[in-house]
Formats: structure tokens, sequence, C-alpha cells
């Protein structure tokens, strides 16, 4: 599959699920089914398929690299997190969005959002470099990807409409958001011939650090308290893991 083609899979389907909260209000109380199985399919393609190859490329350098990424998201996720505690006394609930809490007021929709644009850059990114490296690398990363935006659009874009009160800021912001992805992947075009393989694992490296990061805090912590309190929904998350294996047959 090529990248434009990949490419325009995320992006299309990103800017399809930012939509849906637009005009169907209802999509949230059926979202954390998208979560769950997110979570199955992300965790299994990063831990089986990402880090084994970015190993394999990168050796120690790369792992070294995606553990001190990793660290430091930590670290940020967690004072942020004690921050908003302090300040506003939240608790974090198992009937909120596992994002939410980043994005509270003014000033947290706007750091929220510009961390989010970043954050999409970063894995359009990741996505155009790792065509580069191997047609199986490229496949597994497509696939994560697509696990993690699903969901990741659709709470986005909730967010931003449940915090940008005037429509048309809110429907700018989505936008802005949705399109941040294939700025990524175009960056790398157009630095095309400047990019050698020992950057391309560099950054990958660093990309996948920090969708380690995410997939932590913002999938696999917040899919505990779900399973904790209905522990059929585990299910879900074990269909995310089938769903993934059967995608990476012949990988």
């Amino acid at each position: 599959m090529s990248l434009l083609l990949q490419t325009s899979i995320i992006s299309v389907m990103m800017i399809v699920l930012c939509c849906l909260p637009l005009f169907f209000h209802q999509v949230r109380k059926v979202s954390h089914f998208f979560f769950l199985a997110g979570t199955g399919a992300l965790a299994g393609i990063i831990c089986f398929d990402l880090m084994p190859d970015v190993m394999e490329m990168g050796g120690k350098t790369s792992v070294f690299l995606v553990l001190t990424v990793w660290a430091v998201y930590s670290i940020i996720h967690l004072m942020h997190y004690r921050h908003h505690q302090h300040d506003q006394e939240h608790v974090h609930t198992v009937d909120e969005d596992p994002l939410h809490i980043k994005a509270q007021g003014k000033k947290g929709i706007v750091v929220f959002l510009g961390s989010m644009i970043i954050h999409c850059v970063a894995s359009g990114i990741m996505l155009a470099i790792s065509s580069k490296i191997s047609d199986t690398f490229s496949k597994a990363v497509f696939l994560a990807l697509i696990a993690h935006k699903c969901y990741e659009s659709l709470i986005v874009s909730s967010i931003i409409l449940d915090q940008v009160k005037i429509r048309v800021n809110a429907i700018i912001c989505i936008m802005v958001y949705s399109l941040s992805f294939p700025f990524g992947t175009l960056l790398v075009y157009a630095f095309n011939q400047e990019i050698g393989l020992k950057f391309a694992v560099l950054a990958t490296s660093l990309a996948l650090g920090s969708l380690l990061g995410c997939m932590v805090f913002d999938f696999i912590i917040p899919s505990y308290h779900h399973i904790k309190e209905r522990r059929i929904e585990l299910l879900w998350v074990l269909l995310g893991l089938g769903m993934t294996e059967l995608m990476m047959r012949g990988h």
C-alpha cells in the first residue's frame, strides 16, 4: 500500500470521525467500545510489532530513546494531572473520557489542542518515515495509527465541541487538528532527499516513545478502570487484539 493511500485513509477516517459528534450527539455514549477495542489493537501492534522492529533496526540506542521519551511523557502527564487535581479538585472517574482531564477551561483547551496537533504531526512523520524502512514496518505503523486515531478523533472532537462554545471556531479547531496528520507526512515528502535511514530510525524511535506513553496513560490505564467495573468489557480489548492478529497475518 502506497504512502499516499495510507495517509488518505487515515486522514479521511479522522475527518469523518471528528465530524460525527458535530451531527450525532449520542456518539459519545458508545465511544468507549471503540476505546476498549482500540486499546487491545494498539497494545498488540506496539508490543509485538513496532517495538521489536525498532529494537532490531536501532539496537540499544533506539530502546534508550523510546524509553526516554516515554519517561518524559509520563512525568509531564503526571505533573499536569496532579496540578489539575490541586487546582480544581477534579476526580477522574470511569465515566469520563480519558483525554477530558487535559482540556479544562480556555487555557486548557489551547494547551490541549496544541499538544494534540503536535502529536498528530509527529504521527504523520512516523508514517512517512516508516515507508523508507520496510514494507512490513510501514504496515505495522499504519495499523497502529488506525487503532489509535479512531478513538482519539472522536474524543478530541467531543472535547473541542464541549469547550469551544462558538460552533464556527470549534469546526475550525477540528479541521486544523484533522489536517495536522497529513501535514506531517507532507513535511517528510518535502525533505525527502535529506532524510537518511539513520535519521528515519531516530525519528521513528522518538515518535514511538510518544505513542507508547499515550498508550499507557490514555488507553491502558483508563481501560483498566472500565474493566474493573465491568469485567465483561475485557472482551472488547480481546476483540481488538484478535482483529490486529488477523490484519497482521502475512506481516
